[in-house]
C-alpha cells in the first residue's frame, strides 16, 4: 500500500511508481499532481483501491486503467480530465465506488456502466447529457447534479440525485 495522501506533491505522477506492480492501494489525493495520468497505469494488477482526486490532473482516463480488473474503488474526483467515458468502463467488474465528480467529462453515459454492481456513484459536477439510465435505481449512494442530463428521469431516482441540470 502507498498512502500519500493531503501532501503538497506536486509534478506529473511520479512514473517510477509503477515499478511498484504489486501494489494494492495507491492514495494520492490531495496534492497537487498535474499533467496525463499515464498509459502505464495499466502496470497495477493487484491495484484494489486507487484514489488519486483532488490533483490537477488534465487530458482523458487513459484505456490502460479499465485494465485493473481487480479495483473495486476508484476516485479521479476534483481534476480537469476530459472527454467520454470508454465502454471499456465496463471491465472494471470488480468496482462498487466510482467517483468521476468535478470534471469535464461529457457525452452520454455508456450502457456499459449498467454493467457494474454500483453501490457510491458520482457523476456530479460534469458535462454528461442525454439519459440517466433507470438500472441506477440500484445504486445506494448516487449524485448526478449539475450535469445535462435530459428529462424525463427514472422515476425511481429522487429530485436531490438529479440536482440542477442545464438542459437549454
Amino acid at each position: 500500500q502507498l498512502d500519500l495522501r493531503n501532501n503538497e506533491l506536486s509534478g506529473v505522477f511520479p512514473i517510477e511508481l509503477t515499478n511498484l506492480s504489486n501494489l494494492s492501494s495507491l492514495l494520492l489525493n490531495g496534492n497537487q499532481l498535474s499533467g496525463e495520468i499515464p498509459l502505464e497505469i495499466g502496470v497495477f494488477q493487484e491495484l484494489v483501491s486507487m484514489d488519486i482526486g483532488n490533483n490537477q490532473f488534465i487530458g482523458e482516463i487513459p484505456e490502460s486503467l479499465f485494465d485493473l480488473t481487480n479495483l473495486n474503488f476508484l476516485s479521479l474526483s476534483n481534476n480537469n480530465l476530459e472527454g467520454n467515458i470508454n465502454s471499456d468502463i465496463s471491465n472494471l467488474s470488480s468496482v462498487y465506488f466510482l467517483d468521476l465528480s468535478f470534471n469535464n467529462f461529457m457525452g452520454q453515459i455508456p450502457t456499459e456502466l449498467n454493467d457494474l454492481d454500483l453501490y457510491f456513484l458520482k457523476l456530479n459536477n460534469n458535462q454528461f447529457s442525454g439519459t440517466i439510465p433507470s438500472e441506477f435505481c440500484v445504486i445506494d449512494y448516487l449524485d448526478l447534479s449539475n450535469n445535462n442530463f435530459c428529462s424525463p428521469y427514472p422515476g425511481c431516482i429522487s429530485e436531490e440525485d438529479i440536482g440542477y441540470q442545464d438542459i437549454s
